[in-house]
């Protein structure tokens, strides 16, 4: 009987997770643009967007890089977040930020779990990026 109840309380145990812990898994990954929205309105993706990755490791931190470097022409600079100064951290339920590490209180991007996409809106505009997996 003890070692029923022991089993019971251990698959119990170990079968439960913080929401902390889901929302921490569901962001570790690669990401990339799927649509973009300009004021409401959606736009066409530009050859910049359409290479660029975001990458969230389970450590807070992330990097965004380009793939496919080759499809875009050599006149066009494609902004990216320097990779050594930014981290991710859960705000609430299914919403996310990064921040700078010198001002961690300052939050840029917020990216917001929309069933399977990350919707990321810019705070100083209300232009919104939705992204899938890569």
């Amino acid at each position: 009987m003890k070692n029923v109840i022991l089993l019971l309380f251990s698959i119990i145990l170990f079968s439960c997770s913080s929401d902390d812990d889901s929302n921490s898994e569901f962001i570790v990954g690669k990401w990339v643009a799927t649509k973009i929205f300009e004021s409401g309105v959606e736009v066409d993706l530009n050859v910049c967007n359409q290479n660029t990755v975001f990458e969230f490791y389970s450590d807070s931190t992330l990097r965004n890089y380009l793939i496919n470097e080759d499809q875009i022409p050599q006149n066009v600079l494609c902004g990216l977040l320097p990779s050594d100064y930014y981290e991710w951290k859960i705000m609430d339920d299914n919403k996310y930020g990064i921040n700078h590490v010198n001002f961690p209180e300052n939050i840029n991007i917020t990216f917001t779990r929309n069933d399977n996409y990350l919707d990321m809106v810019y705070t100083s505009s209300e232009n919104m990026v939705r992204l899938k997996r890569y």
